[in-house]
């Protein structure tokens, strides 16, 4: 049942104090649901009324659905917080108008990224959900962020160099830091008129992941260091990431369309990517949470990779996969795929280095070396059927009593070196060489 949401109430009883009742609900398990979801998984099925975050006594709601054990709350900030200065809240789940922490017992052997959830960005904010390794129940933190305008950014030899009007002051008290997850890593600033430099230094770039964007901020050294967003004219998103050469160059999200899935014998899956890009490192997501696992491959021809898993089998545990590459424009790109949404086909583009005569109505098929031909299958120009023929031969070639022009491409089926059935698809205007 979906709460009502953004109301702030004073508490039922100006008597009660909530900070005197330091009652806990125990969680089984936290996780992000979905982009604008974080999961509560209790230990004990409970209805939960209400789900407040408190502060002096003043309780602001939060959005909340419930299903069994699993309570979801909100990725928001109620807008009654909207206000000039950080805060940092407790988060309480109520039960007949009883108030109770989540706690997480697990907290403190947990990774950092699986105890902070992101809230979806407002203006001037960042916020977050989390559990610390420490007290190991909910809480919610935001940190307000104002602008400082540059005129151009550059990322070159691991540096950064924001470029600005030479009349503005040295802000010398300011350090340019990367953000991930409400977390920063300061960088070795130097200002001058009308440019400031940041160095990425060994240290730094050994602490980056591979192919994950971390936003350009500054901090006021002489405030608390409260974050501040650099803005750059003309440029929606300041962000930056490593590549595996260790190179730290800017980045953006992109979209793949029509990625492309082959699964031989072999348990393994081929991907078919745009021959144009150079593939840095690939990912997998997991369903349950915004948690990550590199997966080796082999690139081969083409834009053809080989991976060392089945995304079939893997698609149980995972819900999606991301590809972090490069172009020739010198930014790390990022795009995801459904694992659910790659169309599966039937065979990989031709690899048997095929070639084709047709002579008195009669088309013979030449491979480049003899292999172990199961079947061949043709693509029947009208009707689009597919003609299969088993032969289960060792061949270096075979014949078919039709002219070449009837079909639209041929799929062959073999086994390979390591006795495993491979499948090779080539369309017949690609193999044609002669008619005799």
């Amino acid at each position: 049942m979906i709460k009502s949401f953004l109301n702030k109430a004073k508490l039922n009883n100006t008597q009660q104090n909530i900070s005197s009742k330091k009652r806990d609900i125990k969680l089984a398990n936290v996780n992000k649901a979905n982009e604008k979801q974080v999961e509560f998984v209790l230990t004990e099925n409970k209805q939960i009324d209400h789900v407040y975050a408190v502060k002096d006594n003043q309780n602001y709601e939060m959005a909340f659905s419930q299903s069994e054990r699993s309570v979801y709350v909100e990725l928001e900030i109620p807008q009654k917080l909207l206000l000039d200065v950080d805060d940092k809240l407790d988060i309480y789940f109520t039960i007949n108008r009883e108030y109770f922490r989540p706690f997480l017992e697990t907290a403190d052997a947990m990774s950092s990224d699986a105890r902070h959830f992101d809230i979806i960005p407002g203006i001037h904010r960042s916020a977050y959900i989390y559990f610390s390794k420490n007290y190991k129940r909910a809480m919610l933190q935001i940190k307000q962020m104002k602008d400082i305008k540059f005129d151009k950014l550059v990322v070159v030899n691991n540096k950064i160099k924001l470029f600005f009007d030479k009349n503005e002051p040295i802000l010398e008290n300011y350090q340019l830091v990367l953000e991930r997850w409400g977390h920063y890593l300061e960088l070795q600033t130097t200002w001058m008129p009308g440019q400031v430099t940041a160095d990425f230094t060994e240290d730094v770039v050994n602490k980056l992941a591979i192919g994950f964007g971390y936003s350009v901020r500054m901090i006021n050294k002489t405030n608390e260091n409260i974050p501040i967003r650099v803005n750059v004219k003309n440029t929606n998103s300041i962000q930056v990431a490593k590549n595996n050469r260790n190179m730290v160059l800017p980045f953006n999200w992109v979209k793949f369309n029509n990625l492309k899935e082959y699964t031989p014998e072999n348990g393994k899956s081929y991907l078919f990517y745009p021959s144009e890009i150079q593939i840095d490192s690939l990912y997998l997501e997991y369903k349950e949470r915004q948690i990550y696992k590199k997966i080796e491959f082999e690139k081969q021809c083409d834009g053809r990779i080989l991976l060392n898993v089945n995304l079939h089998e893997a698609a149980y545990l995972f819900k999606g996969i991301h590809t972090i590459y490069e172009k020739s424009d010198l930014k790390v790109l990022r795009g995801y795929n459904d694992i659910a949404k790659i169309q599966n086909i039937k065979a990989m583009p031709d690899i048997l280095n095929m070639v084709a005569t047709s002579k008195n109505n009669i088309t013979k098929f030449t491979f480049e070396t003899e292999i172990n031909v199961i079947s061949i299958s043709l693509n029947i120009k009208g009707d689009a059927s597919w003609h299969k023929q088993m032969l289960n031969k060792k061949l270096d070639s075979f014949e078919v009593n039709s002219p070449i022009s009837s079909y639209n491409s041929i799929i062959v089926e073999y086994v390979d070196e390591n006795s495993y059935v491979q499948s090779s698809i080539s369309k017949l205007k690609d193999i044609y060489v002669e008619i005799g």
